[in-house]
């Protein structure tokens, strides 16, 4: 499965201080990722997504290489920024921070 939005505004804290994830609009087969006919929800609402919480290939629309590469890769890429985001205290605006 691919999340897709893995970023500081889809992470929840309890008041047990339990971190819970939220927000699966976008949750989609990656197996799905080539589907031309039908789409997954990913491929179809990713414009939702800040440009910097996803990788150079879906800006590219490559998803071929999406599709080929580990399930995890895209959320990779969000989860880095995510951890950026909690050091700094802050969402990240831009790719470059």
């Amino acid at each position: 499965l691919i999340y897709g939005n893995l970023c500081f505004n889809s992470v929840f804290v309890s008041e047990n201080l339990d971190w819970k994830l939220g927000i699966f609009d976008l949750l989609s087969e990656h197996a799905a990722m080539e589907k031309a006919l039908d789409p997954p929800p990913f491929v179809l609402g990713y414009g939702f997504v800040g440009a910097h919480y996803l990788p150079g290939e879906v800006h590219k629309k490559e998803w071929h290489v999406i599709a080929g590469g580990p399930a995890w890769a895209v959320d990779a890429w969000g989860l880095g920024c995510f951890i950026q985001e909690v050091f700094r205290g802050s969402a990240m605006t831009e790719v470059s921070q």
